[in-house]
């Protein structure tokens, strides 16, 4: 195999800074994988709803749907599970009555990859990491206001 003298040039010294950069991203991104299917990392994997609101971006566009937002959210602090399953929210047209839960936070939040809900999204409102996730979530949307 060739050896190639790169000498001490600022070329060589960033050369050596990318690969560096380059190895810690790397192994950065080797310890957050997610490994429990969409959109959970392992990291979080005992909470989907901490998972979420720590992955997802906000995707609202008008005050209108960041007050249906904000109304589900307050609902996950105060509801019990089984009263969330039964509540349904206003759709983008804002006729009443159109979306569940999960719908809400799957429309109004884009996760890469999506993260699929299902009936542990309201048993795990109950949790205290839950309620801080949600908690920081609104506090986020009442600074964009």
């Amino acid at each position: 195999m060739p050896y190639i003298k790169l000498g001490n040039s600022s070329y060589c010294d960033f050369l050596r800074l990318f690969v560096l950069a380059l190895c810690i991203f790397i192994y950065g991104c080797e310890n957050h994988r997610i490994t429990l299917g969409p959109g959970i990392s392992s990291a979080y994997s005992d909470n989907v709803i901490v998972a979420f609101f720590d992955e997802a971006e906000l995707q609202i566009e008008t005050v209108d749907q960041e007050q249906v937002l904000i109304q589900a959210l307050n609902d996950m602090l105060i509801l019990s599970p089984d009263e969330l399953r039964k509540q349904r929210y206003a759709n983008y047209q804002l006729e009443p009555g159109k979306w569940r839960l999960d719908e809400i936070l799957s429309r109004y939040y884009y996760a890469r990859p999506p993260i699929e809900f299902d009936e542990l999204l309201y048993e795990e409102t109950t949790s205290s990491r839950s309620k801080n996730a949600i908690k920081k979530a609104l506090v986020f949307l009442q600074k964009t206001e």
